[in-house]
């Protein structure tokens, strides 16, 4: 079984309120916590959400050429998603299944718990994914697969020039799980597993997560270091960024970010009161899908983007365009900041975080 483990942070509550659109969200009853085997208190909630069908994207493409098309009226796409929330060891976890990842905000989750337990249960010699971020205006951003596990400087990657924002590999104690995928959210392959043994194998990931093995091999994963969105030098970078997409600078790129995957995606749809749809995320693409949409002061912060699959349904929940921007600055204080999938990225030792 697979599993994808998200932990909030501790001021968000355990309740459907730390959901997007919570009013979406059907809550489930369950099975009490106290009918199966774990040590310590435990609670967990289960909510659940279906969107209702529609059209397939693609049957509007092929119906020009269909002589009859009778048969396209009931290609129908739907989507369902859902949350089971629980709260053991004193934390509070989110496990997502389907498109349930849709429902957990940005703010909520602790950044990089998943990089961190996955650094810490994969062995140096058991790498077989690397996610990164270039963080020079020449530098590349890539997804690398091995077909079998090696060694991480076997990726090709340079982690002093390169943000590792995810790591996936074959996990050393078998009993925790067979393979690891780790970056903000955790996904474990876990062989003889059921959701009545979930309690246990959190505890499990919980102390992972607080141990520094990771520093052994993985200590790069805290060469880059995230800026808290309340530190000032955010908020002086954003300005910027607002007026550079304002006056469409061609300094500025998009890519999508980082929890879905791009290669699933057929077009995006760029809406502020009105909606354009574009395929591919070029530059010139989306200033010219902006300049179709109502003026507005604010275009990062206002202009939500989707990410759409081929039947029209939504690969991710929706983005503010400020997540899709990729950017370099130079602050007055001399020194450099990548903008990232919505995260300020300073390099470690340049600046402490705010």
């Amino acid at each position: 079984m697979r599993i994808s483990v998200y932990l909030l942070r501790r001021e968000v509550p355990f309740s459907q309120d730390c959901l997007s659109e919570p009013g979406q969200f059907h809550q489930v009853r369950v099975r009490p916590s106290e009918d199966f085997d774990h040590e310590g208190p435990v609670d967990w909630e289960l909510f659940v959400r279906s969107a209702p069908p529609k059209q397939a994207a693609w049957v509007s493409s092929v119906r020009p050429i269909a002589l009859d098309d009778t048969h396209l009226d009931g290609l129908r796409s739907q989507s369902t998603g859902g949350v089971l929330l629980v709260r053991v060891v004193g934390r509070v976890f989110a496990v997502t299944f389907g498109n349930g990842f849709h429902a957990i905000p940005a703010e909520a989750i602790e950044p990089t718990f998943g990089l961190r337990v996955a650094a810490n249960i994969i062995e140096s010699g058991d790498v077989t994914s690397a996610d990164t971020k270039g963080l020079g205006l020449s530098a590349r951003s890539q997804k690398t697969i091995l077909p079998a596990p090696r060694t991480f400087y076997e990726l090709g990657v340079e982690p002093l020039e390169e943000w590792v924002r995810q790591l996936g590999g074959k996990v050393a104690a078998a009993d925790l799980a067979t393979t690891a995928s780790g970056a903000d959210s955790l996904r474990l392959t876990i062989k003889n597993f059921s959701l009545p043994d979930l309690p246990r194998k959190l505890s499990e990931i919980y102390d992972a997560y607080g141990r520094d093995d990771y520093k052994r091999n993985f200590g790069f994963i805290d060469h880059y270091v995230r800026l808290n969105r309340k530190d000032p030098v955010v908020a002086e970078l954003d300005g910027r960024v607002r007026t550079m997409v304002g006056a469409e600078d061609s300094r500025i790129s998009f890519a999508a970010p980082d929890p879905f995957e791009q290669l699933h995606v057929a077009s995006y749809r760029l809406k502020y009161r009105k909606a354009c749809d574009i395929d591919d995320l070029t530059t010139e693409a989306v200033y010219r899908a902006i300049g179709q949409l109502s003026r507005c002061a604010d275009k990062p912060g206002k202009v939500l983007v989707t990410a759409h699959d081929v039947d029209g349904k939504d690969v991710d929940r929706p983005y503010k365009l400020y997540d899709y921007v990729q950017v370099e600055l130079t602050h007055d204080d001399g020194h450099l900041y990548a903008l990232r999938s919505g995260v300020c990225v300073a390099r470690q030792g340049q600046r402490a975080l705010g």
